[in-house]
C-alpha cells in the first residue's frame, strides 16, 4: 500500500507551541517529476474522520512548484481519508 510508505515528520511553527500547534508532513517524489505533499494536524484542513490534505507539485525550470493544472486537481485537496490519499498517489504516479 502506497500510503503506508509515507514517512510523516513533525513540524511546528514555534518551539514553544510545538505540543499545541504541531502538524505532520510527508512527501513522496515520483519518476514522472511530480510529487505529493500530505499533511495532517493543526494546519491541515481536515477532521477526525478525514484528517489529510494533499497538494500536487511538479518540477518547473529548476524549482518545485504547486501544480494546479493536472487532471487531478486545480487546488489543494482537503478532508481526505488514508484510502483517498492512496488513490491520489496512484493517479499522480500515472500522470
Amino acid at each position: 500500500m502506497e500510503f503506508e510508505k509515507l514517512k510523516f515528520k513533525p513540524k511546528f511553527w514555534k518551539e514553544e507551541l510545538k505540543h499545541f500547534r504541531q502538524w505532520y508532513i510527508a512527501q513522496e517524489f515520483f519518476d514522472n517529476w511530480y510529487w505529493i505533499s500530505v499533511i495532517y494536524g493543526y494546519w491541515a484542513y481536515g477532521n477526525t474522520e478525514k484528517p489529510y490534505e494533499i497538494a500536487v507539485l511538479s518540477w518547473n525550470k529548476n524549482e518545485w512548484n504547486l501544480c494546479y493544472d493536472t487532471k487531478i486537481t486545480s487546488s489543494v485537496i482537503w478532508y481526505l481519508t488514508k484510502e483517498e490519499v492512496e488513490e491520489y498517489i496512484k493517479e499522480i504516479k500515472e500522470l
